[in-house]
């Protein structure tokens, strides 16, 4: 519940928030995975219980907000499907990890692979901005000396097509 009341009190979200989100989450997912004892352990879950709402939430809204509202609800049963549809998935693997290893391993496999699909979403979306700015950079310089008008074109985020920008 404080990571959605978190959330809720910050403006637009983003693919910059989702993604220190995501990075926060697996983190602690991490830390709870190493904890020595329960004690410590429970100190994690707290903070890893409120980053995961979080990160539900923020993406829940990103989701939204970058809809166009006649695909919204299309898009929005993708993400349900996406989202709950891979736990027959997940939930077998994760408990073959633990049956095989322990639960600690899958727990740090769980949160290892958090970390990294949000630093791969993070790079991905700065290449893309990188590319649109030096695009509008070339278009801009090729425009300068031919005395044609320039027209602007509202500006898109980079990400969309990913649905998360």
């Amino acid at each position: 519940m404080v990571g959605g009341l978190l959330i809720a009190t910050r403006n637009r979200p983003n693919i910059h928030r989702l993604t220190a989100i995501g990075c926060a989450f697996g983190v602690m997912i991490l830390a709870v995975a190493l904890s020595p004892d329960l004690a410590t352990a429970l100190v994690f879950i707290f903070p890893m219980g409120a980053a995961s709402i979080a990160f539900i939430a923020t993406a829940n809204a990103t989701l939204q907000l970058r809809a166009d509202p006649s695909m919204r609800g299309r898009v929005m049963a993708l993400y349900a499907i996406a989202f709950l549809g891979t736990t027959p998935i997940g939930s077998p693997l994760v408990g073959w990890i633990s049956q095989v290893s322990s639960p600690r391993v899958a727990l740090a496999v769980g949160g290892t692979a958090t970390i990294v699909a949000s630093v791969v979403t993070r790079r991905h979306h700065q290449r893309q901005h990188r590319r649109a700015d030096a695009d509008a950079a070339a278009d801009a310089a090729a425009h300068a000396g031919s005395g044609a008008d320039l027209v602007t074109v509202p500006e898109s985020e980079p990400g969309t097509e990913l649905g998360v920008a």
